[in-house]
């Protein structure tokens, strides 16, 4: 994955990108993603939910900050090794 997703869910930042199978497995429900084909609707429609519901804009940077923090900093992935 692209190190811009991991830096917006250490910075308590709103993370969304395009589907992939290991995207959603490693991300489903912490990062917003959107469909394969490029479905501007689709996009717009997640877009708006996201800048403008304000607790569906905290639980996911919460989320997503969580899952950084118990499994993506240097601390969490030493442990693994």
């Amino acid at each position: 994955m692209h190190d811009r997703i991991y830096a917006g869910m250490a910075n308590n930042t709103a993370v969304m990108t395009d589907y992939n199978d290991y995207r959603n497995r490693c991300l489903q429900d912490i990062v917003l993603l959107y469909g394969q084909e490029c479905n501007y609707e689709e996009i717009c429609q997640k877009t708006d939910r996201m800048m403008n519901n304000d607790t569906f804009y905290k639980e996911m940077t919460q989320k997503a900050y969580e899952e950084y923090m118990n499994n993506y900093t240097w601390k969490s992935v030493a442990k693994e090794l």
